[in-house]
């Protein structure tokens, strides 16, 4: 069997949101936010931030 033939394709319908995201999706994001933020400063140190 090739490769090509057991490849799955399809389509995905991704309507535009109104713009807001939910307040729990928000502060989740938030949260990762700080988490990445904080780990690219021990990696690399602050002036890689900005």
């Amino acid at each position: 069997m090739s490769l090509t033939n057991s490849m799955k394709t399809g389509i995905a319908h991704l309507p535009l949101h109104s713009g807001k995201a939910p307040s729990w999706l928000f502060q989740r994001m938030k949260r990762l936010g700080r988490e990445i933020i904080i780990a690219i400063v021990s990696e690399y140190g602050p002036r890689e931030i900005l």
